[in-house]
């Protein structure tokens, strides 16, 4: 008995070490793994009006630039800037990557942008405060002209008031374009080397911006001036009421005149900037660029068109 004694004694003493015996328990039950969902986006809460806000308040601070430019004002070409960075960090998600959008590409294709609603309000709003002082300038003095006798012919002449700021916003993109070149770069200009020998680097890039400002300035505003005659005639007229047609018919007169005649405009700022910048700083022409600018023109120009006819 004193040996079964001492073997049960055994096995008691091996049951009590927590790795003699197995765990027939089943382990525990592992937690159902959340379900797999995409990321939510990031919403964009887009209001037009707002964004309608952001780009009228983006083209005003441009025109700003463009007559600091004009009256040699360092203040009001900074308070431009600002106000044009200002009213872009107002826009939605939306509408800024429609801004970059292009009517057409670089190798001649159709742009996304041709067809991006989006891209076509921004650039008709962001372009309207550039018209608007000029154009409506023009109008009064036309309307001026007319009302104390003057006949229609130099009432269109008068309007040619609307080239200063085309010439203002040209000056001031060369001017703008010329400063942002690095020391390597403007050293590609023909004129830069030159300068450089008898100038700090400040001074050197003040004169050759006058070089190639001041010319395109005067070329694009002759010949925005010239070209917008007929549109300014029209809008004389409409701010006399001597529009003989009604609301539909006068539409689609003012779209046709002032939609082509900003083509046209546009492609004389487009052209005149690039040959300064090509000519003074050695800057490639870029075409696409060009028929860009002349296409949302048209947008734009269509626009105004249109609304003054009707109104």
């Amino acid at each position: 008995m004193e040996d079964y004694s001492e073997f049960f004694k055994s096995v008691d003493a091996e049951a009590e070490k927590p790795d003699t015996y197995v765990d027939f328990s089943l382990p525990p039950k592992p937690k159902a793994a959340a379900p797999q969902t995409d990321a939510a986006p990031a919403t964009d809460d887009r209001s037009v009006l707002k964004d309608a806000a952001g780009l009228w308040g983006m083209g005003s601070g441009s025109l700003v630039q463009g007559l600091g430019w004009l009256f040699n004002s360092d203040e009001m070409t900074a308070l431009g800037q600002r106000t044009s960075e200002y009213w872009q960090n107002t826009l939605s998600e939306t509408q800024k990557a429609a801004n970059e959008k292009r009517f057409v590409n670089d190798d001649w294709s159709l742009g996304v942008g041709a067809t991006d609603l989006n891209t076509i309000f921004g650039t008709v709003v962001q372009s309207l405060p550039h018209m608007v002082p000029g154009v409506g300038a023009a109008g009064l003095a036309a309307k001026g002209a007319t009302v104390a006798g003057a006949t229609p012919r130099l009432a269109s002449l008068l309007a040619a008031g609307e080239g200063v700021t085309i010439g203002a916003m040209v000056g001031s993109e060369v001017d703008q374009t010329i400063r942002g070149l690095s020391e390597e770069d403007k050293m590609r200009s023909p004129y830069y080397a030159d300068l450089r020998k008898l100038h700090d680097e400040d001074e050197a890039t003040n004169r050759l911006s006058k070089m190639a400002a001041n010319p395109a300035a005067l070329k694009s505003g002759t010949a925005g001036a010239a070209l917008g005659i007929v549109f300014n005639k029209f809008l004389g007229d409409a701010l006399t009421r001597r529009l003989s047609g009604g609301p539909v018919k006068e539409g689609v007169k003012g779209g046709l005149i002032e939609g082509g005649t900003e083509v046209l405009q546009s492609g004389a700022e487009a052209h005149s900037t690039q040959s300064a910048l090509n000519e003074y700083a050695a800057q490639p022409m870029n075409y696409t660029d060009m028929v860009n600018q002349m296409v949302g023109g048209l947008a734009a120009g269509t626009t105004m068109g249109v609304g003054v006819g009707v109104a």
